[in-house]
């Protein structure tokens, strides 16, 4: 019986010899590979910094929701009742801002904090948008907000990127990788990414 070669491969990567042969890597299809698409993982430092952002923003945009309750006068404090009042009022009153994170995630990939950094959500599998049930539902509420708010899981979450592939455990659970946004281009034989300083080159 002959050897089967790449020339007797069906689709599948089985031989056309033996029907039964379990097919091989030929047929595989890989994963998203960044490099291959000039472009690179995002640098733990940057995610960070985009992270920092993005939860300075986000206590911003709280503070200003309670000053602006207890200004208009929205919490009776002589009311039992106030401190719930106060909490659903915030919730309305930020409703937009979650509106606002949600949007920019499903249809870019990007909170307003990897928008100023420069990085970027894509499916780990292709590449592609990562999406509202992916990015919304379960990266960002799913396991960032609600497992977030148990204790040490955040910092748990957050040192899990120090693992080779830089991802956290919200990046692990919906399916996702973080990308620079810089197309990574070559500088006298050097590669380095667009917008970023070239290193210093040596006459």
């Amino acid at each position: 019986m002959s050897e089967p070669n790449a020339d007797n491969l069906d689709a599948s990567g089985a031989s056309e010899s033996n029907p039964f042969e379990a097919p091989t890597t030929a047929g595989a299809v890989s994963e998203f590979n960044p490099d291959t698409h000039g472009y690179r993982l995002a640098e733990r430092g940057t995610r960070f910094f985009g992270a920092l952002i993005d939860g300075v923003i986000g206590l911003a945009v709280y503070f200003l929701a309670a000053f602006g309750v207890g200004v208009f006068g929205f919490y009776p404090l002589e009311d039992p009742q106030g401190p719930v009042i106060l909490v659903m009022t915030m919730m309305v009153v930020m409703i937009p801002y979650f509106v606002v994170v949600g949007y920019l995630i499903t249809t870019r990939g990007q909170s307003p904090g990897k928008i100023l950094v420069n990085t970027k959500i894509v499916r780990k599998e292709d590449g592609g948008p990562i999406g509202f049930v992916r990015g919304v539902l379960i990266r960002l509420i799913g396991v960032q907000w609600l497992l977030g708010s148990v204790p040490g899981f955040a910092l748990v979450d957050a040192l899990v990127i120090f693992g080779e592939p830089r991802r956290c455990i919200h990046d692990y659970m919906a399916g996702s990788i973080v990308i620079s946004t810089r197309p990574v281009r070559k500088v006298r034989g050097r590669e380095h990414q667009s917008g970023a300083v070239p290193p210093p080159m040596s006459e």
